[in-house]
């Protein structure tokens, strides 16, 4: 009688939806979805402190190795295989359009999934936690969700297609293997958070379909070195780069306007930035513990408003400040830039190198009558002390 009654526990079968099924084979450790249209949603419960499933499935979770979905289910529930430890590999159809909320979560033996081109919505937490080690997203899928793929810690590769129009908040935080990542042309907006502690994350490409950077999108970054921005782009939020403590060279775009709140905090490998012309307000701590600091090369000719905590450790007695020469009065005189010990005019050199435009190089050369000392006109600002409107720039 007791082995009569293993046997029938260890095949099972049920609904999970109006016109799905749902079947589990023990001896194959297999569960069979079959049907046509949607999958129910479930959800995770607590009951004394012990979380589970509302799943009808969920108590054979231990045995379940392989799903099969069959041709005809469009969708795959919320929490449907949450905390499926055994899980090895799902087969999803060319039906399912979209990967409910948190679907997947928790599958820590899930190493590789192929999604569909069918599918156009993978939602909320819905392989967060899981063993992947790489993923690619065919066309046709146009969302991914805030934290679809949070703390996947041995997912290292990611390709998008340029059918991705939203990629969510954390979406990729803590993905702790991950090494380089291309966004693609048409995203417009990186997420709060979206890269966030995503330790080996070394090469990044940015499109100039991209206006804005989220608050904290690559903070903890350690292995990057360095980035290059687009102009398209004109917002970073706070704290995008915080804690990128490797980070050497960054290429910032010439249309922001404003340096967010601890936007490089800690970044103690960054021994030279550029402010463009553009920028009007600098944040609280923007630079703090940027220890490695040594040039900061600022264009903007109306001096910036900028937090009294802005270069917290930075040291103000060796950094050197770079200023327009038409606002070097203005720099020296308005705190906290006047706290730099070393605040120069910028070279015409500078302003190659960096990120103002021909036109406005040659527009300084047109509007500031520049003279050497021997009271000779010069065409721009030499080595030494130069004669600008009447008063003499020191140019190192």
């Amino acid at each position: 009688m007791f082995l009569f009654a293993l046997s029938v526990w260890a095949d099972d079968n049920g609904k999970c939806g109006e016109n799905l099924t749902w079947t589990y084979t023990e001896a194959i450790k297999t569960l069979t979805i079959a049907g046509t249209g949607a999958m129910e949603d479930y959800h995770w419960l607590r009951e004394d402190a012990a979380p589970f499933s509302d799943s009808p499935w969920f108590k054979y979770r231990d045995g379940i190795t392989h799903v099969v979905i069959e041709s005809g289910v469009t969708s795959i529930g919320t929490c449907a295989f949450q905390a499926h430890d055994n899980l090895q590999s799902v087969d999803i159809p060319n039906t399912v359009s979209v990967i409910g909320r948190s679907a997947f979560s928790g599958c820590n033996d899930l190493s590789s999934i192929s999604i569909p081109n069918s599918v156009t919505s993978i939602e909320r937490s819905a392989f967060a936690q899981c063993g992947l080690t790489s993923i690619e997203f065919p066309e046709g899928v146009k969302s991914i969700g805030e934290r679809a793929f949070v703390q996947c810690k041995e997912l290292q590769s990611v390709e998008f297609s340029n059918s991705v129009t939203n990629i969510g908040e954390r979406a990729f935080s803590g993905c702790e293997k991950l090494q380089s990542i291309e966004i693609p042309s048409s995203i417009t907006t990186l997420a709060n958070h979206i890269f966030y502690n995503c330790p080996s994350l070394s090469s990044v490409k940015i499109p100039t379909s991209v206006t804005t950077i989220g608050a904290s999108a690559f903070n903890s970054c350690t292995s990057l070195t360095s980035i290059e921005i687009p102009n398209s782009v004109t917002e970073i939020m706070g704290g995008a780069f915080s804690g990128c403590s490797n980070l050497v060279s960054i290429k910032m775009p010439n249309r922001v306007t404003s340096f967010g709140m601890a936007m490089f905090y800690g970044c103690k490998s960054l021994t030279s930035i550029e402010i463009p012309s553009s920028v009007v307000s600098i944040g609280e701590n923007a630079f703090t513990f940027c220890t490695g600091l040594h040039d900061i090369y600022c264009y903007a000719e109306h001096v910036p408003e900028i937090d009294n905590a802005a270069f917290v450790s930075v040291n103000l007695e060796n950094a050197i400040l770079h200023v327009p020469a038409s606002a070097l009065d203005a720099y020296t005189t308005t705190a906290p830039w006047s706290n730099f010990s070393n605040i120069i005019a910028l070279t015409e050199e500078d302003y190659a190198d960096g990120i103002m435009d021909n036109v406005k190089i040659e527009k300084l050369k047109k509007e500031r009558a520049i003279f050497n000392l021997q009271g000779q006109r010069i065409n721009g600002l030499q080595k030494g002390l130069n004669i600008v409107d009447g008063k003499k720039i020191m140019v190192k």
